[in-house]
């Protein structure tokens, strides 16, 4: 689900895929899979969890808004998390 999220915030392709087919180059070393990339580089989070992305989008936001700051905070989440 997220590949494409991670393509759009400038995510590098080779370690995006390296980190899909478990090789120590990706994003996590390969731990990760492709559910949970991680670049802290990009300001990129994923989860596989459902609904794992609302928390910390609105702890982003409320920091931003705390600090001054004119940033945008995104969760993307799918009908499963709509009904939970």
């Amino acid at each position: 689900r997220p590949h494409h999220f991670a393509i759009a915030k400038g995510v590098p392709l080779d370690r995006m895929t390296a980190e899909i087919f478990g090789k120590v180059t990706g994003l996590g070393r390969g731990k990760g899979g492709h559910m949970h990339l991680f670049d802290p580089e990009h300001k990129f989070s994923c989860s596989g969890i459902v609904g794992a992305s609302l928390p910390p989008a609105c702890g982003a936001a409320l920091a931003a808004r705390k600090s001054g700051k004119d940033h945008v905070a995104v969760a993307f989440f799918g009908e499963g998390a709509a009904n939970q």
